[in-house]
């Protein structure tokens, strides 16, 4: 008699659908993240000099996500 081998071919067809389930995870992750210069051409003041740029006004015409990276030049 043969013997019926469904562990195999089963496994294969989980594998594919899990590949399947993380592929667009992983597509959506690859150049998420961008870099931002505070205060564009600008730059950045601290407090001891004086400042030109409106912080909260550059910031608001941004959507900063998780990842993304600061710059203060």
């Amino acid at each position: 008699m043969q013997q019926r081998r469904y562990g195999r071919p089963c496994l294969r067809v989980l594998s594919f659908s899990c590949l399947l389930l993380l592929l667009p995870s992983f597509l959506g992750s690859v150049g998420a993240y961008k870099n931002y210069t505070v205060g564009d051409s600008l730059g950045w003041y601290d407090a001891t000099m004086k400042s030109n740029v409106n912080y909260q006004k550059w910031a608001d015409g941004k959507n900063f996500s998780l990842g993304d990276f600061l710059s203060f030049p």
